[in-house]
């Protein structure tokens, strides 16, 4: 008897459903319209996206039909040779309208006084720290200085580590 109970109280009741449904039917009265607008095609019906053999860069080649639905009429990839024509340097140089990059690599072009603007950084998963055997972990850093190799121009920036 208690398994048919427990069952019981489990499943949808009479009183369930015309309280959901009484619920319902009440919020389609509070003046909800009925057309909903969307918004404008953007001004600008080109967009330019780097080139870039880079399992990184994959979403952008995925966004390509969801750029055309937004109301992109022509997306064209721009083949780059290097690094610094496929990040946000061709950004900067006008190259290419947008991109995915990691946060460090805007870091020092907004440093230097590059025009970009920065929405959001991608994963820094393809960093590798080569340390001597005197750093085991992050904390070890702590008070230290980095040197961080540039964007293939031969310059470097130092930052000082958290």
């Amino acid at each position: 008897m208690n398994r048919m109970d427990e069952k019981s109280s489990d499943l949808l009741t009479r009183r369930r459903f015309l309280a959901n449904t009484s619920a319902l039917s009440a919020a389609s009265f509070l003046g909800i319209p009925l057309t909903a607008a969307a918004e404008p095609p953007p001004e600008v019906k080109k967009i330019r996206l780097p080139h870039a053999p880079i399992a990184c860069l994959a979403p952008q080649y995925l966004a390509e039909e969801l750029l055309h639905l937004e109301g992109f009429t022509e997306v064209e990839y721009v083949p780059g040779s290097n690094r610094a024509e496929t990040g946000p340097v061709a950004v900067a140089a006008g190259k290419v309208d947008l991109t995915m990059w990691d946060a460090l690599h805007n870091i020092e072009l907004l440093d230097i006084g590059k025009p970009l603007i920065v929405l959001a950084g991608v994963h820094a998963g393809c960093w590798e720290l080569f340390a001597t055997d005197r750093v085991r972990s992050l904390r070890d850093l702590k008070g230290k200085t980095i040197a961080i190799w540039g964007l293939g121009q031969g310059d470097h920036m130092l930052l000082p580590a958290c």
